[in-house]
């Protein structure tokens, strides 16, 4: 490690109770965010800078301004990205929907035949399928899945109707994997 790494890793080290401070204030305890992550990702934007700028002046306030990035990025993501099953957005909208005992019983199914749907399909159409139905978009999936946009669109398309065949009743017209 050269010299000045050690510098900045102790300048990161003495900071570190500061950065969860303002993470654990910023975020007020929300659930789905990684207080290590967020610490990790502005210890890495502050070392970089750190590396760029070697007399960074007013630290604290510079602190301050990368966690409020740091922390309204993770907000962004968070928002941008549905639950990671499909099973949980459907139990919760079904807890919405109403407290009807049946109606709750009723929606459970309807996500368990989904899943059972889901595992029928075959395997390179169910994961970009699974992602379009929990409102990531094709883009998104084309970058999770590292593939192309066009290859996303028809492997989740024809997913999708291979689930309403499914769940319709009728089989699917063609069940080979792509």
């Amino acid at each position: 490690m050269p010299p000045g790494d050690s510098r900045i890793e102790a300048l990161l080290r003495t900071h570190e109770p500061r950065l969860r401070a303002l993470f654990a204030r910023h975020l007020g305890g929300r659930p789905g965010i990684d207080l290590d992550d967020l610490v990790q990702e502005a210890r890495i934007r502050l070392w970089k800078a750190l590396e760029r700028e070697k007399n960074v002046d007013a630290l604290a306030s510079y602190i301050q301004r990368v966690v409020t990035s740091v922390v309204v990025d993770a907000l962004r993501r968070k928002a941008a990205r549905p639950e990671d099953t499909v099973e949980e957005p459907l139990m919760a909208a079904a807890a919405q929907e109403s407290g009807a005992p049946e109606d709750t019983l009723a929606h459970a199914q309807r996500a368990a035949a989904l899943r059972e749907a889901l595992a029928r399909i075959p395997e390179r159409r169910r994961r970009p399928a699974a992602l379009l139905l929990q409102g990531f978009s094709t883009p998104e999936i084309a970058r999770l899945l590292d593939t192309t946009e066009a290859t996303v669109r028809n492997l989740a398309y024809r997913g999708v109707d291979d689930l309403k065949a499914l769940l319709g009743g009728g089989a699917p017209a063609e069940m080979v994997d792509d």
